[in-house]
């Protein structure tokens, strides 16, 4: 009977030890969001001001800048031009969050933006280390056909 009451017990803490980190990522996540929901806005205003990826290219990391310039790239900055510009951004969410000791935080995003031409899901996968912020992928899904293309990952 005592082996079954501190098995109880030690269950009962564990479960308890589960919860409190269940909240303490959830407060972390939900601060990420309100951190950079900002960033995540104007970086969308000004890439698509012309839909270059030099205007924003201190804010992007390498493997974005490289996945622009192959072929496939070429072809989003086609099909992100045809959308205009960013009039407005609603509904913004964090879809994932990872906190990395040692490494960069990461958080995905997921807002509603209506550009000049179509109205979109937009997915951006950010990275922040030591205080830089940096869009690690850009993912555009439209809600309406813009030239046979509904949906684009860079």
């Amino acid at each position: 009977m005592r082996f079954l009451k501190k098995l109880f017990m030690g269950l009962g803490v564990i479960f308890l030890l589960i919860i409190v980190f269940v909240v303490f990522l959830f407060s972390e996540s939900s601060d990420f969001k309100d951190e950079h929901s900002q960033f995540i806005q104007d970086f969308t205003q000004n890439f698509s001001e012309n839909w270059d990826i030099s205007d924003v290219s201190d804010h992007a990391t390498s493997e974005l800048l490289s996945n622009l310039n192959t072929p496939n790239g070429k072809h989003a900055m086609r099909v992100f031009r045809a959308l205009g510009k960013l009039v407005s951004v609603s509904d913004i969410e964090i879809q994932n969050y990872s906190a990395n000791a040692g490494g960069p935080n990461t958080g995905v995003f997921l807002f509603k933006g209506d550009f000049e031409n179509a109205k979109t899901l937009v997915t951006i996968t950010i990275q922040e280390e030591e205080g830089i912020i940096r869009v690690d992928g850009f993912h555009i899904n439209t809600l309406s056909e813009i030239s046979g293309e509904s949906e684009f990952k860079a």
